[in-house]
């Protein structure tokens, strides 16, 4: 029960809020699965780390299956075993040849390089990072290797407009000048100067008013 305690511990205020409001929360998280995922009338997607807080869930109902087996026939504990290594070792998330966890073409070296290079460039005081390869254009591994390795500190997540310039770290194929993120279009008009990049398949960019 610790699980189901936490949860509703947590999100209280917005339980009470949903029992008072006619359920707003949930009825809107609903429109909006099945405005993205059947009815396709809206661009958007979750993402895997949306779902990490129903993990506990599964490896208790794992749990639970795995006793109520071997209580029936000792033996059959064996299939909850093989079935969680069989889904763990099968899943997208895990290679034995290559690394996972950083898009394809960049690894640490590259994002150090990338650092190292921003850093030589000598940014002006107020300045803010960008990526443009995943969901995270914030580009928190970036501002961790600027502070921690150059002490340098970007601006904050809120201040991509009040910035005397902008690096970005992005794909080849990314239109640097048409880029429908919020952190590039907010800083708008600026201009492109192309810096030295770690890897053919990214450009390193510092954009300036």
């Amino acid at each position: 029960m610790l699980f189901p305690f936490g949860f509703f511990l947590a999100n209280i205020t917005r339980v009470v809020f949903d029992l008072r409001h006619d359920f707003y929360h949930l009825r809107t998280l609903w429109q909006f699965f099945v405005d993205v995922y059947i009815n396709h009338t809206v661009s958007g997607q979750t993402y895997d780390y949306s779902y990490l807080h129903l993990f506990p869930y599964f490896c208790l109902l794992l749990a639970l299956l795995s006793v109520g087996l071997y209580n029936l026939k000792k033996p059959l504990i064996i299939l909850p075993i093989l079935a969680f290594l069989y889904l763990n070792l099968t899943s997208p998330l895990l290679s034995l040849n290559r690394p996972l966890g950083m898009p394809e073409g960049l690894t640490l070296g590259s994002l150090e390089a990338a650092a190292e290079t921003i850093a030589a460039d000598q940014p002006p005081k107020r300045f803010n990072i960008a990526t443009l390869w995943d969901f995270d254009t914030l580009a928190r591994p970036m501002r961790y290797l600027l502070r921690y390795y150059y002490g340098l500190t970007p601006a904050g997540f809120a201040d991509y407009g009040n910035v005397d310039a902008l690096y970005v770290f992005a794909p080849v194929d990314r239109d640097i000048n048409n880029p429908k993120v919020w952190e590039l279009n907010t800083f708008k008009p600026y201009r492109v100067t192309v810096l030295t990049s770690p890897s053919a398949r990214y450009r390193l960019y510092k954009l300036t008013k």
